[in-house]
């Protein structure tokens, strides 16, 4: 099991290709995204320009899918689900895109209750853009802390 003491700053974390599948970044969007459609004149409109680049929910979705798989394979004693902060879209994913991802551990706090281990997210395309970057913190759990106690024994 892969507790907080395990995770180290400077770990790096190589995954991909992820392939984006229009249609199914579509229904996601259809499903999820509140963004994804709005109404107008013709009737709902896609901000999505009609399923040419997936909405940036889904791929902060499919982004996550392999990154906890990892977590999970790594049997890492997960305290909850990941908080994520500073997330950015600075470039558009579409259809048949591949995406690698790629995390750095940049951040590790203990507490009472455990710990919590923060990384660096990018995420590329084909092209070497980004088109996803974040900070994930995972909650931890932190290996139990054992008290020492020294006791003098008299002599006899």
């Amino acid at each position: 099991m892969k507790l907080y003491h395990h995770f180290m700053i400077g770990d790096r974390l190589k995954l991909g290709p992820i392939l984006v599948n229009g249609a199914d970044a579509k229904t996601f969007a259809q499903k999820h995204d509140p963004l994804a459609l709005v109404p107008g004149a013709a009737g709902p409109q896609s901000t999505m320009k009609f399923g040419r680049i997936a909405s940036p929910m889904y791929v902060l979705a499919l982004s996550l899918q392999p990154l906890h798989a990892d977590m999970l394979s790594a049997q890492a004693a997960l305290g909850g689900p990941p908080m994520w902060d500073e997330v950015r879209f600075p470039s558009p994913v579409y259809p048949m895109d591949r995406l690698f991802l790629e995390a750095e551990v940049v951040d590790k706090k203990l507490g009472t209750n455990g710990g919590s281990v923060t990384q660096a997210l990018e995420v590329r395309n084909q092209n070497g853009l980004v088109v996803l970057s974040a900070r994930v913190t995972w909650p931890v759990v932190a290996a139990p802390r054992i008290s020492v106690v020294k006791r003098e024994v008299s002599p006899a």
